[in-house]
C-alpha cells in the first residue's frame, strides 16, 4: 500500500507539471485521437490529479490510466475520465466524463471523446456529445459533433456547438429539435 501512495504522490507531482509546463504556441485544432505505436514515456494506473491556480483548487481529474508521450508531445488519459470543477470558494461547478481525453503538450488544447457529458451546477445543464473540445486561448468548449443539451426548460438536440466554461453563453451551428419542457404544478 505505501508503494502505492507514493505512486499516487509522484503522478500527483509529476503530471500537473507536464500539463503546465509544456505549453507551446500551436494553433492546430486535434480532431481525433492519434495513432501511436511506441510506448509512453510515462504511464500511471488510476492517477488522481489535482490542478490548482494560487492556493485555489481548480479541477480535480481521475482516470483509470494516464500516458505521456513526449516524443509526440501529448498525454493521454483513458479508461474512464472524470474532471471536477471548482469555483474560487471550492464549490464544484461541474463534471466532466469521458472515456478519454487527449491533452497537447504544446497548445494545452484538449479532447474529450466517447460518451461525453458535461453536468453543470447553476443553472442546471447537461451536455451530451461524442468529442468535446477545449481551447485554452480562447477559454471555449465546442464541439462539430451532434450534441444534446438539457436545461430545466428545454432539450436541444443540434449538431455543432460552442460555448463558455460554464455552460452559461452557447450557440450551436444547427439546431435539429427543440423540446420544450412542462412545468410541473
Amino acid at each position: 500500500m505505501p508503494s502505492r501512495i507514493n505512486n499516487l504522490l509522484r503522478i500527483g507531482f509529476f503530471l500537473p507539471a507536464l500539463l503546465l509546463l509544456r505549453c507551446g504556441s500551436s494553433n492546430e485544432k486535434m480532431q481525433t485521437l492519434p495513432a501511436v505505436v511506441d510506448p509512453p514515456d510515462h504511464l500511471s494506473i488510476h492517477p488522481r490529479i489535482a490542478l490548482y491556480d494560487s492556493s485555489s483548487l481548480k479541477a480535480l481529474i481521475t482516470a483509470g490510466r494516464a500516458r505521456a508521450y513526449f516524443k509526440h508531445r501529448y498525454t493521454l488519459l483513458d479508461r474512464g475520465v472524470t474532471v471536477d470543477f471548482f469555483d474560487p470558494a471550492g464549490h464544484r461547478q461541474s463534471r466532466l466524463s469521458a472515456d478519454s481525453i487527449l491533452i497537447d503538450d504544446n497548445s494545452q488544447h484538449m479532447m474529450a471523446a466517447g460518451n461525453v457529458a458535461v453536468h453543470a451546477a447553476n443553472p442546471p445543464t447537461m451536455l451530451q456529445t461524442s468529442r468535446l473540445f477545449w481551447d485554452k486561448r480562447s477559454r471555449q468548449l465546442y464541439t462539430p459533433d451532434s450534441v444534446t443539451v438539457e436545461t430545466p426548460t428545454e432539450k436541444i438536440f443540434a449538431i455543432g456547438f460552442e460555448s463558455d466554461e460554464r455552460l452559461q453563453n452557447y450557440t450551436f451551428r444547427n439546431v435539429r429539435m427543440v423540446i420544450q419542457k412542462q412545468k410541473e404544478e
